[in-house]
């Protein structure tokens, strides 16, 4: 069925395999493929209603022929999840293919409107973690106020989904100089709580039957000065797991207006060979864990609506944890040092890991009461063995079993009124790991990382998709090429890679171009490098 969208046009940049790698041609049609409705180009540029797809195809015989990452390749984080497993023993996956794991999340670019990025972004589960978050693959691009037609918007991505299964791509071996076809499978969307039902074309969490992975329906309770569902904890029976079986017969016979067990109808997701539109999606571990359970818990400890509640830390008490926060010493593998509780509407994603794993269950010690410590240290002690490389069977029993008496007594300790979305999400975190490997390697970190470089890939408000389009190929384009570059020493080469990574230049410098000019002329600086151009002074 055509999606009825007379507003907006889709825009297909094609990336050419020339030495540039820039976007150079634009193929726009004057009428609406599905509906047929024309529209003016112009107005919808204008008014950002459009996206933009790059081909994962070229991106990717780029990043194996150019990139050095061959003899990189690795057996993947994922191969001792279950589902894994399962796809190697019915012959889908076989020696050589690769993997993919997917994210697409709106990216804010102005303070003073509503516009928005969402970006759909892919990593090879074959690379070592830190070779993979640095080579970050862009299928796609949408710009405009609002939220994106999901079918829409993804449907270039499906399809080229559908073509790396069963055809694959070819690219030449830059040493032995030998043709090769690989072939790509799209296994994992890790995305939060606002993307997600988007993308699976479901009811948010705040909506009857939200949860992603269960049939529980939830139930609306007074909180605050309004209402907000909370799922209470079921222990027997527990809410039925959904299948992908389920989720088709109910997307058979769903619209918007009449959601069946949640779902709104069918998913493009669905379409994706070898793709489980229930456990091919996972919890995210940096919303639902860190920005979620950690730090709601942190609000009911310090913040004064909760000063008659049994759990409440006084202006003392915070004191002491903020002192205790202060004696702390992290090693050089925590890049962020503790700050204290006040500024925590300004801690990280990492900093609230720090507190979660390292820094909690010590500076809370004789200061939380001792049962709600107690209860505390259940979630410290799951999350820290889900995140380890390998899990055996028997740790992930006792995580579960954890995150589960964790979750129960979260309810008798606190109140249903606590019971939130991302409290229930804890019970679907071991199911996840079995599926798929550790909480770390399904986690948006990188993802989120990557955001914020796409942020800085504009100035200012005209043809912002373009910019960042353009921007994106070229910064992968200089990787390449300074592979390539034989520098005059190593004052040379140390420049170039920070001029490409936006670093200081030296301690205590600072190189000017950085300071006054954006990341795009600094990106042209280490491009007239790689071009053996000499830039002579500051």
């Amino acid at each position: 069925m055509a999606i009825k969208l007379p507003n907006t046009v889709k825009v297909i940049i094609r990336l050419e395999t020339r030495d540039s790698h820039t976007p150079d041609s634009a193929a726009v049609a004057v009428n609406c493929s599905g509906c047929m409705q024309p529209f003016d180009l112009n107005v919808n540029l204008a008014k950002g209603n459009f996206f933009m797809t790059l081909p994962l195809t070229v991106q990717l015989r780029d990043l194996f022929q150019h990139h050095d990452v061959i003899n990189s390749i690795i057996e993947p984080d994922i191969s001792n999840g279950k589902l894994f497993k399962q796809l190697q023993r019915n012959g889908v996956i076989n020696d050589g293919d690769i993997s993919l794991t997917w994210n697409c999340d709106g990216i804010p670019l102005f303070k003073s409107s509503s516009y928005s990025l969402w970006p759909i972004q892919c990593i090879v589960n074959e690379l070592p973690f830190k070779v993979r978050k640095n080579n970050i693959l862009i299928a796609g691009r949408w710009f405009g106020t609002g939220k994106p037609e999901m079918a829409t918007f993804l449907h270039p991505f499906v399809e080229e989904c559908e073509m790396l299964s069963k055809s694959g791509f070819v690219w030449v071996n830059p040493a032995t100089t030998v043709e090769k076809t690989t072939f790509v499978h799209t296994l994992i969307c890790t995305a939060d709580s606002i993307a997600r039902p988007m993308i699976r074309n479901c009811k948010q969490f705040n909506g009857s039957f939200g949860c992603d992975w269960c049939l529980h329906a939830g139930e609306r309770v007074e909180r605050g000065r309004g209402y907000a569902r909370v799922y209470g904890y079921e222990d027997e029976p527990n809410p039925e797991r959904r299948t992908k079986e389920h989720f088709f017969v109910s997307a058979s016979t769903a619209s918007d207006s009449m959601p069946v067990f949640g779902v709104k109808g069918p998913s493009i997701t669905q379409l994706i060979p070898n793709f489980d539109v229930i456990n091919g999606f996972v919890p995210d571990y940096l919303h639902c864990v860190l920005l979620g359970v950690t730090r709601q818990f942190m609000g009911l400890w310090v913040d004064g609506e909760h000063k008659d509640k049994p759990w409440y830390l006084t202006p003392n008490s915070i004191k002491a944890v903020n002192a205790g926060l202060a004696r702390c010493k992290p090693p050089n593998e925590l890049t962020r040092t503790p700050r204290p509780i006040h500024l925590r509407r300004y801690w990280k994603g990492s900093e609230w890991r720090s507190f979660l794993l390292y820094y909690s269950l010590i500076v809370m010690n004789g200061i939380l009461p001792t049962v709600y410590l107690n209860h505390w240290f259940l979630l410290v002690f799951a999350v820290h063995t889900l995140l380890g490389n390998k899990v055996p069977s028997v740790s992930l029993q006792k995580a579960h079993l954890a995150l589960r008496k964790f979750v129960r007594l979260t309810e008798q300790l606190y109140g249903l009124q606590h019971m939130t979305f991302n409290v229930h999400q804890l019970l679907h975190l071991t199911d996840s790991v079995k599926n798929w490997g550790p909480l770390w390697a399904l986690s948006t970190f990188h993802f989120e990382s990557n955001n914020g470089s796409l942020q800085k890939f504009f100035n200012g408000t005209q043809c912002v998709p373009i910019q960042v389009c353009e921007n994106f190929t070229l910064w992968r384009d200089l990787t390449r090429r300074g592979l390539s570059v034989s520098f005059g020493n190593e004052r040379e080469s140390s420049l170039f890679h920070k001029l490409l990574g936006g670093y200081n230049y030296g301690k205590g410098q600072t190189c000017y171009q950085m300071v006054l000019c954006p990341l795009v002329i600094q990106m042209k600086f280490a491009l007239m490098y790689a071009n053996n151009l000499q830039l002579k002074s500051f």
